[in-house]
């Protein structure tokens, strides 16, 4: 039987032919082809290296190029004040005898701008000594915007000196800090840090800062304060929007459309057991302690000021005559960059009115109605000199930010990132 067996196998290596069966063909992995071997192109090289950078960079980035242009703005802005900070605060001409400024401070315009009331605020923010009371006998509505003087005279520790560069500081300390918030709470979300640049870049907190006004400090707790209710953190939005109202009147509008973001979530779970007790429970402490301490303030003020603090009549007008006369100014000027930055800007109100409204009709959030809000009350204001419809419109562009991020709501990301782009070219734009 050996030998049978040799013999068979030696009759099949005679007949199959040799090589690979076809199995072991079919497994072969056929050979590269001959020539070098093609990498990615240059180009897609770069492109993947710059996203990588960006990834990398997203959580610092934003904070660092903001902190940039605020040096491009305010460095020239030293220089020409031979490094005396008071020139931020604008004084006036027509105002000195109320608002008392410094030895030695810049006084270089007629009227001087709302930096100069801050100041005298500053200096005795509890409205102690009579003659601070007196510097706002026509202006008793600036008396409720405490909260700037009043943690600019904290950090200055109560020295005089101190506070032409305490105010500056304060301001330029919010802008970096919301950016740097904002871009944490985006990579949170999944969104890029980069998005952080729609805040930090608006004109409105630049022009805030660089006239030592307290707007950069209401926009930046307002915002905050909406990021803390998305998270559920109704506390920490209780304090940052309580910040926000004592710092300007109008971010209360934050607080009802918090307010309205309630409702409408227990509208939607009204049969539920406990509903209300639930929603109450979430909601209050972010709508009480605001509205209880912006109205203690408002008590204490009328008490020491002896009349009321509402805005003067002349700050409203009929609906869209304010940016109907802005557009008119911009249209009839000289044909020139910052003209043309005006119209562009303008536009860019329009369009995030529009889109705040359409963002609502797709759905109740506290970012949106909030937007909302911001927009509606600028139809009826009346917008006093150049740019300070930046300062006014800035509530209505970082609402629209983290509202048009929870949505993906791509016209309001765009209204955004163009008003961001027009806040890139402010030190290329203003004298």
């Amino acid at each position: 039987m050996p030998g049978t067996l040799g013999a068979a196998e030696d009759v099949r290596s005679s007949v199959e032919p040799a090589g690979p069966s076809p199995q072991a063909a079919r497994r072969t992995i056929p050979a590269a082809p001959v020539g070098p071997v093609q990498g990615p192109r240059p180009a897609a090289r770069r492109i993947a290296r710059l996203h990588t950078f960006l990834d990398r960079t997203q959580a610092f980035g934003p904070a660092l190029l903001v902190a940039v242009m605020l040096a491009l703005l305010i460095g020239p802005g030293l220089m020409l004040y031979r490094g005396n900070p008071t020139g931020f605060i604008r004084f006036g001409r027509e105002w000195v005898t109320e608002t008392h400024p410094p030895a030695g401070a810049v006084i270089d315009t007629p009227t001087g701008y709302d930096g100069q009331y801050f100041w005298a605020l500053a200096q005795d923010p509890l409205l102690l000594a009579k003659r601070t009371v007196a510097s706002f006998k026509d202006a008793g509505f600036r008396l409720q915007r405490i909260a700037y003087p009043a943690l600019a005279y904290a950090l200055a520790a109560g020295r005089t000196a101190a506070l032409p560069w305490t105010l500056l500081a304060i301001n330029l300390a919010v802008v970096i800090a919301i950016t740097m918030a904002f871009a944490a709470y985006a990579r949170r979300r999944g969104w890029s840090g980069w998005w952080a640049l729609g805040v930090g870049l608006l004109p409105g907190l630049q022009f805030a800062t660089m006239g030592d006004m307290s707007d950069a400090l209401a926009v930046a707790c307002m915002l905050g304060g909406l990021m803390a209710w998305e998270r559920r953190r109704r506390w920490t939005a209780a304090g940052l929007l309580a910040v926000a109202a004592l710092a300007r009147e109008p971010m209360l509008l934050a607080v009802a459309a918090l307010a309205i973001d309630a409702g409408a979530r227990w509208w939607s779970c009204r049969r539920e057991p406990g509903a209300l007790r639930r929603a109450v429970a979430a909601a209050w402490p972010a709508l009480a302690l605001p509205t209880v301490l912006f109205l203690g303030w408002q008590a204490y003020v009328h008490v020491r000021h002896g009349t009321g603090t509402s805005a003067p009549g002349t700050a409203f007008q009929a609906p869209l005559v304010g940016l109907a006369d802005e557009f008119g100014r911009s249209l009839r000027g000289t044909a020139t960059i910052s003209s043309s930055w005006d119209l562009a800007y303008l536009a860019a109100i329009v369009a995030g009115i529009g889109v705040a409204f359409a963002h609502v009709r797709r759905g109740i959030t506290a970012p949106g109605v909030a937007a909302l809000l911001f927009g509606l009350i600028l139809l009826v204001l009346t917008f006093g000199n150049d740019w300070s419809y930046t300062r006014l419109s800035a509530p209505l562009f970082a609402a629209l930010l983290l509202a048009g991020l929870e949505r993906r709501m791509r016209p309001a990301l765009a209204v955004c990132t163009s008003v961001a782009v027009l806040g890139a070219l402010v030190p290329f734009v203003i004298a």
